[in-house]
């Protein structure tokens, strides 16, 4: 397929399929490609409290509004349920009780049940290519989706359909919607929490995975319009270079990430993340004592003792790491030592936290790509979290030492934050950045 989207071109790959290319010379926080979802659907969790269609949360003081028919669908209005019957609500609406209380539905895994539904929707979609609005048939959804790679991974079957679409297509056609649908469907989040899956043809069809992307997918919501994706560089893409993203957490154990994509996805990636950390492997795991001696040092690698900046890593360079601190790769390290943030923060102990959050922050400039979200994230909470002991006081540390580092970890926020851009639901982390700000400035 020869396809060509104004900042980028499909070429030539030596492993996949293709590769999207950058016709131009790309900077950090640059929008790559905005594409409509194509359908949704949303987690059992976010069930009621988002809408069907738009994906959007309801208004403070305000209530959604429940489809009549099935009474198990909620819209923000008539605009987006209407909307939403026309592309395939109609065909599943009067089933969707009994389908939803059927064993056949109920015996599958929350994220089975949420693709159940998205391939009803899809086959219904598929059913009705009118409502693809496209500058051009390359680029139709349609045309696009069909030309997409199947994957059958063992144990492949296909879910229960809701409704009459079932009787529309064979059950080979079927087969081979799912086959090419189960492995491109993405995970819609918000703030970096998942609410949705879509589908999003033309994005599944242009970015290759990597462990260390230079772009990231965030999600743009609206009312009355579907989930928007937009594609936005994390770091500058010269000409000709590959544009990637990740269709998992990069920072996922090595073993799981690779089963998890060849599972799931069908190749096995082999991106420099994945070859260094195959090539130190298996990772020792240090005793207690000397971790804290390895955690000290690398604190102090991104911020000395009394010094009044940080220095994170301006690209992703973990085969610098000095060997003595590789056993902070072991697998079972970061999400230990997340936890130990999170428990720490919450239950007041910010001695712990400040030193938890500061190693996880360090851990994750060494892992990540730089401008990565999760750094961002992660630094706001290490704000947050200084400017509370700043209040409440650490032992050993003067309030002055503890706001001028909330100051640093704000900075980097706004600095990663900024180049994300606006995303997700209403407020969040750019309104907390601003609320912070504003309190450290008060102090001062």
């Amino acid at each position: 397929m020869s396809l060509t989207i104004e900042k980028l071109q499909l070429g030539r790959h030596s492993t996949a399929r293709d590769a999207a290319l950058a016709i131009v010379t790309l900077q950090p926080g640059e929008t790559l490609l905005s594409v409509p979802s194509w359908t949704t659907a949303l987690l059992p969790s976010e069930k009621s409290r988002r809408c069907d269609w738009c994906g959007r949360l309801s208004p403070p003081g305000e209530s959604l509004k429940k489809c009549s028919g099935c009474g198990c669908y909620w819209y923000c209005g008539s605009k987006c349920q209407l909307r939403q019957w026309k592309a395939h609500h109609k065909y599943v609406c009067k089933h969707y009780t009994r389908y939803e209380a059927s064993p056949a539905f109920q015996v599958l895994s929350d994220e089975d049940k949420v693709d159940a539904i998205l391939l009803s929707n899809t086959l219904g979609h598929l059913n009705q290519p009118e409502l693809d609005a496209s500058p051009s048939l390359a680029d139709s959804p349609h045309i696009v989706f069909d030309s997409l790679v199947q994957h059958r991974p063992a144990g492949f079957s296909v879910p229960p359909i809701c409704g009459s679409m079932s009787k529309t297509y064979t059950d080979s056609e079927i087969v081979d919607i799912y086959a090419r649908f189960g492995n491109n469907n993405f995970v819609l989040h918000s703030h970096l929490t998942p609410f949705a899956h879509g589908v999003f043809p033309l994005a599944s069809r242009l970015f290759n995975h990597s462990c260390i992307p230079n772009a990231v997918a965030k999600f743009v919501l609206n009312t009355g319009e579907q989930p928007r994706m937009e594609v936005v560089a994390i770091s500058e893409i010269q000409k000709d270079e590959e544009i990637t993203i990740p269709y998992l957490d990069p920072a996922i154990p090595l073993d799981v990430r690779q089963h998890q994509l060849q599972s799931r996805y069908g190749f096995t990636c082999t991106c420099p993340l994945c070859l260094f950390q195959q090539s130190i492997s298996p990772v020792p795991l240090a005793p207690p004592t000397e971790l804290k001696t390895l955690e000290a040092a690398l604190r102090l690698a991104i911020k000395p003792e009394g010094s009044e900046i940080l220095t994170l890593p301006r690209g992703w360079d973990l085969p610098s790491l000095p060997e003595r601190l590789y056993p902070l790769l072991h697998p079972t390290y970061l999400p230990a030592l997340s936890e130990t943030f999170s428990k720490a923060s919450h239950e007041g102990d910010y001695l712990t936290a400040l030193e938890s959050g500061l190693t996880l922050l360090a851990l994750y400039g060494t892992i990540y790509p730089v401008n990565y979200p999760l750094i961002g994230m992660h630094s706001l909470e290490l704000a947050k979290t200084a400017w509370n002991a700043s209040i409440a006081g650490v032992s050993g540390r003067s309030e002055e030492e503890i706001v001028a580092d909330a100051r640093l970890y704000l900075q980097l926020a706004r600095q990663v934050l900024d180049i994300l851009g606006p995303e997700g639901d209403p407020g969040g982390p750019a309104e907390e950045t601003t609320t912070l700000l504003q309190l450290l400035d008060e102090q001062q």
